[in-house]
């Protein structure tokens, strides 16, 4: 199991600038590295105290079939890469690949499992981490759920979220 991890997530701060919806969006793509099963893509960072109410998301690989798991995780630490607990189907348990998957606080996903879809979790989704946590984000991340290893992978994605302030 490799984490890797995509440009949104070095380059961007845990975005909490403003009171009201917040918006980050990306894409990672793999180019020659090899994609296995279990591998974890860091995508971004979600402030402590954001509601997650909207999420967009689609891949394609060189594989014929990868499914991802997209959720959250803590991280353990400053350094990026290790990993703590975390739900990494919250937002969608089985997205396959060449088909965008949508998740809002409106209502069921158009394809896969969606959050609340027998998880029991539901949007919007509070980002809540440990007053003792130096880091105070959680990370979103795609988890590779294909049997087949693969390069190419291609992922955009887009969450938004609500800050109270």
């Amino acid at each position: 199991m490799a984490t890797y991890i995509a440009n949104s997530f070095t380059l961007g701060a845990p975005k909490a600038a403003h009171i009201g919806n917040i918006t980050q969006s990306g894409q990672y793509n793999s180019g020659s590295q090899t994609v296995t099963s279990g591998d974890i893509v860091q995508v971004a960072k979600i402030p402590h105290g954001a509601y997650v109410h909207a999420f967009v998301a689609d891949h394609s690989s060189g594989a014929t079939q990868l499914a991802l798991k997209w959720g959250f995780q803590r991280q353990a630490g400053a350094t990026a890469g290790t990993l703590l607990t975390g739900n990494t189907s919250m937002i969608v348990a089985t997205a396959n690949q060449a088909a965008k998957y949508r998740e809002s606080v409106l209502g069921a996903g158009t394809v896969g499992g969606f959050i609340g879809g027998g998880q029991g979790i539901g949007l919007p989704a509070l980002i809540s981490v440990t007053d003792a946590d130096p880091l105070r984000y959680a990370n979103l991340v795609a988890v590779s759920a294909g049997t087949t290893p693969t390069t190419s992978l291609v992922i955009n994605w887009s969450l938004t979220y609500r800050m109270d302030g």
